[in-house]
């Protein structure tokens, strides 16, 4: 047997690069542990450091004489940050609700703060510095440099950092943020307007003149570019042209207010009878008509307005609510009983509704007190030959053209009826003959329905040769527009005049 030894047995050695990995991973180890109390102590001193909602900034206002629905949201409001003073989507929400409820510097307060708790959203210098604009405060273009930092792509934001460069005297400053903002939109109207205005700050005038024209170009709603081409073609010595541009300034009665979707956030935001009002009108203009009938009623049920029953009742009427929509201008008429629109309005809502006899007095009403309102005049007009009452029809046409001798469409259908009217005694060729003329030389012959009428009004005068020579032209302009519809009408009274027969309007019934 062999004798065991009774010695411990050595132990194995590491060999160096294991040795060189333990240290290594020792090494690393410690790091991660710094690394992980430096991140600890990090977000600690940053949470100790980052901006902390101040509810005491929220700034006080009177609600003496504010609207109960007004009141009880900005409560709300004030009372949700208060109850989470970091949140800086609520400080903007606030901001948003001041500003649009017209308190201006309590806004720009709100928009501050918000500001300062999430410096990356775009929207709180923004809404910022166009509160300032408002208010004229100089600041302003402080805070669109801020929100063009954010969002230096937005095209509006240089137009508006522009202008509020320019109330600081800075026009050549200016001039470069409006040149930014065309490169972003080539189509930006306001931009041209405000490279003119900052031109005419630099005496530039036939710059501005440029920019300016290409402003109206783009969109000829631009007053306030009508009042400063009247300043430069003056400066430049060209009477004829103030006279033109000063015209075309009294057509715009407001200043052309930028397109702005982001600024619908704030006007959306309101809840006074003004907001629900202005949603409606612009619900109104753009034939939103369920979403203007809605605003208007939520408007009228907080303050009650004839001008708003009848701009409800115009929206009711194209959903066709006929009802609901007589209802309404009842209301406005009774309001303003004297209002030609309002009258008109109700009785052409009456009338639709077969409602004649109640109807018509109101158009007749309205026709009376302007005969060149064109809506009662027409309304009415149709009326009496939907009963025949022909020469009725033509005495209120007659009537409507000597009070607005410019007026194409009363010339037109005075002229159809006097030589087509079943009535032989409501026609008169000669008298038709005159007005189709006018209307002919006005189109330059090149309207199919003004050759129209003029051919029929030959026809009743018994100068069926030239009668027949305007359809033909008549026929060759609808055909070169391919109204099909409109050659074959033409045609059928080409055959007539063929027969030496005059065209005549088939009587009602």
């Amino acid at each position: 047997m062999t004798k065991k030894s009774s010695k411990t047995p050595p132990r194995p050695q590491p060999n160096k690069a294991a040795k060189k990995s333990a240290i290594n991973l020792k090494t690393i180890m410690i790091a991660l542990a710094s690394v992980g109390l430096l991140v600890i102590v990090t977000i600690g001193v940053s949470n100790l450091l980052r901006y902390q909602g101040d509810p005491s900034k929220i700034p006080a206002i009177d609600f003496q004489g504010m609207e109960p629905q007004v009141q009880a949201k900005l409560q709300r409001l004030i009372e949700d940050v208060q109850s989470h003073p970091d949140d800086a989507e609520r400080w903007g929400k606030l901001g948003m609700n001041f500003y649009i409820h017209e308190y201006e510097e309590a806004a720009i307060v709100c928009y501050q703060e918000a500001h300062k708790l999430d410096a990356y959203e775009f929207r709180w210098p923004y809404f910022c510095g166009y509160a300032m604009a408002q208010i004229k405060n100089e600041d302003a273009a402080i805070w669109f440099e801020k929100a063009l930092g954010i969002q230096e792509r937005y095209a509006p934001a240089h137009v508006r950092f522009g202008d509020a460069l320019l109330v600081l005297d800075r026009a050549e400053m200016a001039r470069r943020s409006f040149k930014t903002a065309l490169k972003l939109d080539p189509r930006l109207s306001h931009a041209y307007l405000g490279d003119g205005k900052a031109a005419y700050a630099q005496n530039d005038f036939e710059k501005a003149v440029k920019q300016l024209e290409i402003a109206i170009q783009i969109n000829p709603k631009h007053r306030d570019a009508y009042g400063l081409l009247v300043n430069c073609y003056r400066e430049l010595q060209q009477p004829e042209k103030v006279t033109e541009y000063a015209a075309l300034q009294e057509k715009y009665s407001q200043k052309l207010v930028m397109d702005e979707a982001i600024l619908a956030e704030l006007t959306n935001e309101g809840v006074s009878a003004y907001w629900y009002r202005e949603r409606g009108k612009a619900y109104m203009r753009q034939k939103m008509n369920e979403q203007a009938a809605a605003e208007f009623k939520r408007a009228l049920d907080i303050a009650p307005d004839a001008q708003l029953y009848h701009d409800r009742g115009i929206v009711l009427s194209r959903l066709n609510r006929l009802p609901e929509a007589v209802e309404s201008f009842r209301l406005a008429v009774e309001m303003e009983p004297e209002n030609v629109p309002f009258l008109s309005n109700l009785g052409t809502a009456l009338c639709r509704l077969e409602q004649f006899d109640e109807g018509v007095p109101y158009l007749k009403k309205a026709n009376d007190m302007d005969p060149a309102y064109r809506n009662a005049c027409i309304n009415l007009a149709d009326y009496y030959t939907r009963v025949n009452r022909w020469k009725d029809a033509v005495s209120v046409y007659r009537r409507s053209v000597k009070a607005d001798t410019a007026n194409h469409i009363f010339t037109f259908n005075l002229a159809w009826l006097l030589s087509t009217a079943p009535d032989a005694s409501a026609r008169n060729g000669n008298e038709a003959l005159r007005y189709a003329e006018k209307l002919s030389e006005r189109s330059r012959k090149e309207n199919a329905k003004v050759l129209d009428v003029l051919a029929a009004a030959y026809a009743e005068s018994g100068q069926f040769r030239q009668a027949l020579s305007i359809i033909e032209q008549a026929i060759s302009l609808a055909e070169g527009q391919s109204d099909n519809k409109l050659v074959e009408t033409f045609k059928r009274r080409k055959a007539q005049y063929q027969q030496q027969r005059p065209w005549r309007i088939k009587a009602a019934g």
